[in-house]
């Protein structure tokens, strides 16, 4: 064991300091980012968390992503119920899954579906073939090298008697409409295995004899019989029925006219040819982003958000978002969800059922916080799979940490798990942790005092754990050592020598100007210090103000442009003879 694993992965340790501010990135969709982070939860898979800060109605967003680049070892496919009306929820999918042989990586929501049906909007495929189909919203389609295409695949099924008749079948396993339209169904539309129509009109019932319902496939049927006045009409195993409302005027005439015996050539097809190849679709109800823009007339509210994103470079973005959950999450705008996906990168991207679930999944373990307490059962699901069988071949170790932050002399807790080649944790991993920085005692990381510490710059050089095997604790390990020993002198110099001429240059200008000691007057200590707008008081206190130190930046860009000499004071809240303004001279 000791000699398989030759990799060394690093933990960072911010140490808190109370006088230091805390920098926030933002966001233009979310808001300011106040923590994120990032897991490699398989090949080319990441597992990605984010918590934002809204200022528009205080309060918090959190975000969950899954960025998968297509490789041989992870491939997307998509999860429905034993039939077309089932609902399940994102667990009891990747459940079901793993009963199947496969490794549940990520999972998230998937189509919009008819709540009083249980029918999902769009088309579904598994595994090369149909399940439900229409001809109407969009979808993402997963080919087997876990490609993906997203768009409007317009499916169009048609069927071609050989006695020279023409059918087009308008939906499969789909709600029939009373006005027009010739439906397919078959024993997996609901659980009663019927049609499930409430209304009278002509079925065909047809049993299958080659092929399957599948795109540039082939299904080929044999007229049984013709049902006048059929609802409801039972589909075997094996079987197929057309159907078409009485009140559909012209359609119960095609479908009159079928006979017994009659061979039915069933096809399938999509608008364009970056369905081809397409073993695995789902259906989505809005598009949120076409080529790299936000798509107008979204609707809005915030509420807990489900998307499905494509990068330029093929890679493929799950997002959730929880919403209606005041002082966890508020939620977002589909607007807003867009604009996030364009910050990731997303060329194109659409939405998926989200309201009142946005589950996902790694694992089966749930990631997100659903608004209503647990998982909402949902028509259909989306899944990144891979291989389940163990290889006792130790590929990855995975570093956990129970805070990501440590205050001087606090201690937090580390697991370090080995994992093979498939990421799937090993038994006995006999992994050991060491430290470069602080000390480890067991599984325990204590940060080291300041005090105790050759006085480097923590903001330059914050305390690092390395994790190592035990055959990391070599020439190699001291070497690192004593390259980092030098950064932090080197470091500390640095930092000796600007704060030591800042000093020089100030007492300097008190002594030119002999009343240095008047409220708010501005040493210019060196480096980051000086650009905080740090200034001694009275008492001779360091204080802190962004509106002086931001005034004396617009100041000292205003000269420039002018042509006007520096002020004595770099970069501090000063006029042009070394005077503060009467404005700015407040606490």
């Amino acid at each position: 064991m000791k000699s398989i694993i030759r990799k060394f992965l690093s933990l960072s340790l911010a140490v808190v300091l109370a006088a230091a501010p805390l920098n926030a990135f933002a966001s233009d969709a979310l808001g300011d980012d106040l923590a994120s982070s990032s897991v490699e939860v398989n090949e080319r898979t990441e597992l990605n968390a984010g918590t934002f800060w809204s200022n528009t109605y205080s309060d918090l967003r959190q975000e969950n992503y899954v960025v998968y680049s297509p490789n041989a070892r992870v491939k997307p496919i998509v999860s429905g119920g034993d039939y077309t009306t089932q609902l399940t929820t994102v667990s009891t999918a990747a459940k079901k899954l793993e009963a199947r042989g496969y490794r549940v990586v990520a999972g998230i929501n998937g189509d919009y579906y008819d709540t009083a049906t249980g029918i999902p909007l769009g088309s579904m495929m598994t595994e090369g073939v149909l399940r439900n189909a229409s001809s109407e919203y969009y979808a993402i389609g997963f080919r087997d090298d876990g490609s993906t295409v997203m768009g409007k695949p317009s499916l169009r099924i048609t069927a071609q008697s050989d006695y020279g008749r023409s059918l087009t079948v308008t939906a499969f396993n789909y709600v029939r409409q009373s006005s027009f339209g010739i439906y397919l169904y078959d024993s997996t539309f609901n659980a009663r295995a019927t049609t499930g129509t409430s209304e009278e009109g002509v079925d065909v019932v047809c049993s299958a004899v080659g092929g399957s319902l599948g795109l540039n496939g082939s299904l080929t049927l044999v007229v049984e019989q013709v049902i006048e006045g059929g609802k409801d009409t039972p589909v075997g195993a094996g079987q197929y029925v057309l159907s078409s409302n009485l009140k559909a005027a012209g359609y119960v005439e095609q479908l009159r006219a079928l006979q017994s015996g009659e061979r039915l050539t069933l096809s399938v097809s999509a608008n364009g040819s970056e369905w081809n190849g397409v073993t695995n679709m789902i259906g989505a109800l809005y598009q949120l982003v076409d080529n790299g823009q936000v798509c107008s007339g979204l609707v809005n509210g915030a509420a807990p958000r489900t998307a499905v994103g494509l990068k330029r470079d093929g890679s493929l973005v799950l997002y959730t978002i929880d919403g209606r959950q005041s002082g966890y999450s508020i939620g977002a705008t589909l607007t807003q969800v867009a604009e996030r996906m364009v910050e990731l990168g997303c060329v194109t991207a659409l939405s998926l059922d989200g309201s009142g679930s946005s589950p996902d999944s790694t694992v089966s373990t749930l990631v997100d916080k659903p608004s209503g307490g647990s998982e909402r059962a949902v028509t259909n699901h989306i899944f990144l799979v891979a291989d389940s069988r163990p290889t006792n071949s130790v590929g990855h170790v995975y570093l956990e940490s129970e805070s990501t932050r440590v205050l001087p002399n606090a201690q937090v807790k580390l697991t370090a798990t080995a994992l093979d080649t498939n990421y799937i944790p090993m038994a006995n991993s006999n992994v050991s942790l060491r430290a470069d920085k602080g000390t480890i005692d067991g599984d325990v990381l204590a940060g080291r005092d300041a005090a105790r510490r050759q006085g480097h710059d923590r903001r330059q050089c914050p305390d690092r754990a390395r994790l190592r095997h035990r055959d990391g604790d070599g020439e190699r390990g001291r070497r690192e050592r004593a390259d980092e020993d030098r950064c932090h002198h080197a470091a500390r110099q640095h930092q000796r020598q600007a704060e030591r001429q800042g000093r020089e240059r100030y007492h300097a200008q008190r002594g030119r100007d002999g009343d240095a000691d008047r409220l708010g007057d501005v040493p210019p200590f060196a480096g980051a210090r000086r650009q905080q707008g740090l200034y001694l008081d009275r008492a001779g206190q360091c204080r802190h103000d962004r509106k002086r130190r931001v005034y004396g930046v617009r100041q000292h860009r205003q000269r420039q442009r002018d042509g006007e000499p520096r002020p004595h004071f770099r970069d501090g809240p000063c006029d042009g003879d070394g005077a503060r303004p009467a404005h700015a001279r407040r606490l």
